[in-house]
């Protein structure tokens, strides 16, 4: 474990990260992890209000589920698209035939998750009860939640 990360950059942005930087909050240091890190926020300590609170790491559990099947889905082919969608998501990552403007994983996997089928399309409703949700649980300031349903 150690206080200070010299290097804070140790994956590429053209594959899927391989280690992170994990903070232990109980002992205030960090360490590499394999892996990716959970998808997720940290939000303050529940009447903190110290300058240096760790916070509370909270996981978005929807993110979690959906990039293990999106993984699998790519490293099994692309079962269930067309052909063209196919030789699409192949071409984008493709090194050689994109030299010059190489997506980020981050791209890709956003391209992915948008095409693979099994993955869960959200009406506005739910995208929208989804949002509140999130913005409900980092902070209690005004009424967020009445705040997005006037947007809907």
């Amino acid at each position: 474990m150690t206080k200070n990360i010299d290097k804070l950059i140790i994956n590429t942005p053209y594959e899927e990260p391989k280690h992170y930087w994990f903070y232990d909050r109980e002992n205030r240091d960090f360490q590499i992890r394999d892996g990716r890190r959970p998808a997720g926020y940290v939000m303050a300590t529940p009447n903190s209000k110290a300058f240096d609170d760790p916070g509370i790491f909270v996981e978005i559990d929807l993110v979690n589920k959906i990039r293990p099947r999106v993984k699998l889905w790519r490293e099994t082919g692309y079962p269930g698209v067309t052909g063209i969608t196919k030789r699409l998501l192949e071409h984008w990552q493709d090194p050689e035939e994109r030299r010059d403007r190489r997506f980020f994983f981050c791209q890709l996997e956003a391209i992915e998750i948008e095409e693979d089928e099994s993955t869960p399309k959200l009406t506005k409703k739910q995208q929208a009860e989804l949002l509140r949700q999130t913005v409900d649980s980092v902070g209690k300031i005004g009424q967020p939640g009445e705040q997005i349903q006037n947007v809907i």
